[in-house]
């Protein structure tokens, strides 16, 4: 019997894991803990994993936040860089002085 979502440890533990591989139910999470400081290369790597899905949120997220979270949201993106979206956004990038 599969565990129930209430058993599994919190995903800011599953995401240590080099294996986690994301649901797509947990991309805005992941894109929430770029965020933290103890977290933000285990959520990129958890993001990159969960594929392209994850574009359209970290655009969306790219588009307003704040420094540092900002640039870690577009690394997050250039994890994409074979997708035209990805290229697109980082161009369009290029002279923003907070990513």
């Amino acid at each position: 019997m599969a565990p129930s979502a209430r058993s599994r440890p919190p995903l800011s533990e599953r995401v240590r894991d080099p294996g986690f591989t994301p649901r797509a139910t947990e991309v805005d999470a992941l894109v929430d803990l770029l965020a933290d400081d103890d977290l933000v290369k285990h959520a990129e790597r958890a993001l990159a994993r969960a594929g392209p899905l994850a574009l359209p949120r970290l655009r969306a997220r790219f588009e307003q936040a704040g420094p540092p979270l900002r640039a870690r949201v577009l690394r997050a993106i250039g994890r994409f860089a074979a997708e035209a979206e990805a290229r697109a956004l980082l161009v369009a990038t290029l002279e923003d002085a907070d990513a």
